[in-house]
């Protein structure tokens, strides 16, 4: 339900939203087995030690789930070139990336990629986040991913997310344009866009569909 009057801070020290909300010298936290609330200010972890407030470290660590006994976080040191990571901030040496394997079973500590450079892996060019460059598995080499023509690696990410979207129905797999919205489109696919704020809705049948616009797209004042 919408705040139709004024939003306050909760009262209740066991609840929480952020540091506001907390007393003096107390900030909002999660507690291991316990949930979020307010506790007390807890100095950054060193090695091997509890991550501090808000789950930090010190300088050159970083702050990962406990993998067996007592449950929590601890600080452990940064990852190395071509040793296995945890995709969180700092989990990797300074330089360094963490990348997901092609096939998506492990994520390593990789040097990152510009277009033209040699690569691993897709995500190793650009980051992990949609690029319009991703690693072409048949030269090894970042090379831009196009609007036309067959997806880069095949993969749902091989094509400009800007303006096209990866047809997996076909084979190979092949850039396709983004459908605009109203236009009709193959349900199951990205083909009314990433960024668009549109999806394919499937008709009764569940063989066509049609390109909707989301509610935050179509709102207007």
């Amino acid at each position: 339900m919408p705040c139709d009057g004024v939003c306050t801070a909760s009262a209740d020290p066991e609840t929480c939203l952020d540091d506001s909300q907390c007393p003096s010298g107390q900030v909002c936290d999660v507690t291991p087995g316990v949930g979020i609330g307010c506790t007390p200010t807890i100095p950054p972890g060193g090695l091997d030690q509890p991550c501090g407030s808000h789950r930090s470290c010190q300088t050159g660590l970083h702050c990962v789930p406990a993998t067996s006994g007592t449950p929590g976080y601890f600080c452990k040191g940064s990852a190395h070139l071509g040793d296995p990571c945890d995709n969180l901030p700092g989990t990797c040496d300074e330089g360094l990336a963490c990348v997901t394997n092609d096939d998506r079973s492990a994520t390593t500590c990789m040097t990152p990629a510009a277009l033209g450079d040699s690569c691993q892996a897709y995500y190793q060019c650009g980051g992990t986040l949609l690029s319009s460059i991703g690693c072409d598995p048949a030269t090894h080499t970042c090379v831009a991913v196009p609007s036309s023509g067959p997806c880069v690696a095949g993969r749902v990410e091989g094509c400009d997310p800007r303006t096209a979207y990866c047809d997996g129905t076909q084979s190979p797999a092949v850039c396709l344009p983004v459908v605009a919205i109203g236009a009709a489109c193959p349900p199951g696919t990205l083909a009314c866009g990433i960024f668009t704020g549109a999806s394919c809705q499937a008709d009764a049948t569940g063989t066509a569909g049609t390109c909707v616009g989301s509610a935050a797209i179509l709102c207007t004042p």
